[in-house]
């Protein structure tokens, strides 16, 4: 049993870890396509299967757009927030006028008690033309910022959703349906 949840829990480092065909898309607007790796906020390129990779960062990439083997498009973006300065390489989980970023990890303890491996999901926010994203919900640790007041402040321009949390029709759990709620009925029609 314990293999079978060390192997789920590094199931996302997996998925940013293989090579795949993608796009990587530059500051400039320009892109090239090959093989690409996201890994540790940088994204790996290999211009043929036995060339040396080329690595990006966010000095000179925007985003990469990767192709599964099973056929899904995967995106990651940088995103910068207020709370360092260099923007984390992202996954987009779900894009609108709001869009929904995440990042995953697992990582190993150490000795002694409470060893082990253990992994976090962290959640965050971006409206369209802002700068800085926002932390939005984790699962794994305790943040500094708590989920009450991220509804409070992020979405005080959707008072419906304020009104939902509260009321505890939206909990934690419901950070999906509460970014597509914003997008369908708050975000600023285009």
């Amino acid at each position: 049993m314990k293999r079978v949840v060390f192997i789920l829990m590094l199931l996302p480092l997996f998925a940013t870890c293989q090579k795949l065909q993608g796009t990587i898309h530059f500051l400039d607007g320009t892109s090239i396509s090959g093989t690409v790796k996201v890994a540790s906020g940088d994204i790996k390129y290999w211009a043929s299967p036995d060339a040396k990779p080329d690595t990006y960062d966010y000095t000179g990439a925007t985003s990469v757009t990767m192709t599964t083997k099973n056929g899904e498009q995967v995106r990651f973006e940088y995103v910068y927030f207020d709370f360092q300065k260099k923007p984390i390489l992202l996954k987009v989980e779900m894009e609108g006028y709001l869009t929904l970023y995440s990042d995953s990890s697992s990582y190993y303890t150490g000795a002694g008690v409470g060893m082990g491996f253990q992994s976090s999901s962290t959640y965050y926010l971006k409206k369209r033309g802002e700068k800085l994203g926002q932390w939005f919900i984790c699962y794994g640790y305790i943040p500094k910022i708590q989920l009450p007041k991220v509804i409070d402040k992020y979405f005080n321009d959707c008072k419906v959703i304020q009104e939902k949390y509260h009321n505890w029709e939206f909990k934690k759990k419901d950070f999906r349906e509460i970014v597509n709620y914003y997008n369908q009925n708050c975000a600023p029609k285009e």
